[in-house]
């Protein structure tokens, strides 16, 4: 064991190696403790006489204090240690006591022509094929104020991007005409990528009807919705059918009592809000928790054929998620940790989607009809389409 452990170099404090029975480092000259102690007949550890750790490096800092430059003088091959420390150079500490010093190189500054600093990340492209905004603006959530072309939110870490003045642009007169749009699947029961062009003036689409149809998709009614031109202009109409028609939202949007949205394969149903007591009229009193204070919102799970499932009552406002959020939904793969939020408003709730990955879509009214624009998303049933 003895000879093994002989065999083997050791590591002065300053990081270099040296060879097996060398006892004194071939840099800084420092004693090897651990190479006395291998040398030593017996492994209880270095003799009394050695210097202890913090002796050593006074030993070795007092030593090259007064060594004249970077050989000794009568010691050619021996590296010395550097001197006391001159203009221009650096001390380091690495422990126990010990110094090491060293000189810095200069800092050269060159033009920016030849090293180009890089631009912050908050200026690059677009992120997710979304341009940012070019102007400063306010977060449509927090409403707080964010300088130009930034990814998120400082304040609340929402994605910002043109998706807003994209939702408020209208495109010239006579832009879009039969056969310049089409739909792309972007997840359903068919394949990924799929394109549906949009030839017709009028387009319907559904499980069994019209020219657009998602037959395995038992979710979707025989007759779902209709895309339309007019003016130049693209529209999608609801047709009334239990399945409904729901559009991927990219601004806030105003609820009324018993609005239906879906994020990832859930849908919810916002059911109505339920103000304060009044201090004249206090609640009941009765056994259970309490009451939280302020507006409630009240927001109902509905489940597959449209069975109603649970009533959650949280006050405003309420996060949605898979992970954080006062209403978690952990089974659902495709929502996102944080997905959406609910406000009260006078007239409803104001839902807002908080960046997530695959969106929050709202259903529209029963024979409503919304203008669509190239990079809309549309569900119809189990299917997302993109208009392009």
């Amino acid at each position: 064991m003895a000879s093994l452990l002989a065999g083997l170099g050791s590591v002065c404090r300053c990081e270099v190696y040296n060879d097996p029975g060398v006892t004194a480092c071939r840099s800084c000259g420092e004693t090897l403790t651990a190479a006395l102690w291998l040398a030593s007949p017996s492994f209880d550890g270095p003799a009394s006489s050695t210097p202890g750790p913090m002796e050593t490096a006074e030993r070795s800092a007092s030593t090259r204090s007064a060594t004249p430059g970077p050989t000794a003088a009568g010691d050619p091959g021996r590296l010395a240690t550097p001197g006391p420390s001159t203009p221009g150079e650096r001390t380091v500490f690495r422990g126990f006591g010990e110094q090491t010093a060293f000189r810095e190189a200069p800092q050269i500054e060159a033009p920016d022509r030849i090293l180009a600093r890089p631009a912050p990340l908050h200026t690059l492209g677009p992120v997710d094929g979304v341009d940012l905004p070019s102007v400063p603006g306010n977060c449509p959530r927090c409403g707080r104020s964010h300088p130009a072309r930034l990814h998120f939110c400082p304040s609340c870490g929402m994605r910002l991007g043109s998706d807003a003045g994209r939702a408020t642009r209208r495109p010239p007169a006579g832009l879009l005409a039969p056969g310049s749009v089409k739909l792309v699947l972007l997840r359903g029961l068919g394949a990924s990528g799929t394109a549906f062009p949009l030839r017709e003036e009028h387009t319907e689409a559904g499980r069994t009807v019209g020219a657009l149809r998602f037959p395995s998709d038992d979710t979707l009614s025989p007759l779902a919705a209709t895309f339309s031109y007019r003016g130049g202009r693209l529209f999608v109409r609801d047709e009334g059918g239990p399945s409904g028609v729901f559009i991927r939202l990219l601004l806030p949007e105003v609820l009324r009592e018993g609005a239906w949205f879906s994020i990832g394969d859930k849908l919810l149903r916002f059911l109505d809000r339920v103000p304060p007591p009044q201090p004249s009229h206090p609640a009941p009193r009765l056994l259970g928790s309490a009451r939280p204070a302020g507006t409630l919102l009240r927001i109902q799970l509905v489940h597959l054929g449209g069975i109603p499932g649970r009533i959650f009552s949280r006050p405003a406002p309420v996060r949605i998620g898979r992970a954080l959020g006062e209403i978690l939904l952990t089974d659902d793969p495709f929502i996102s940790a944080r997905h959406c939020e609910l406000d009260h408003d006078p007239s409803g709730a104001i839902l807002r989607d908080l960046g997530s990955s695959n969106g929050s879509f709202l259903r529209l009214p029963p024979n409503g009809e919304r203008e669509l624009y190239p990079g809309d998303t549309v569900r119809l049933g189990r299917n997302i389409l993109r208009v392009e």
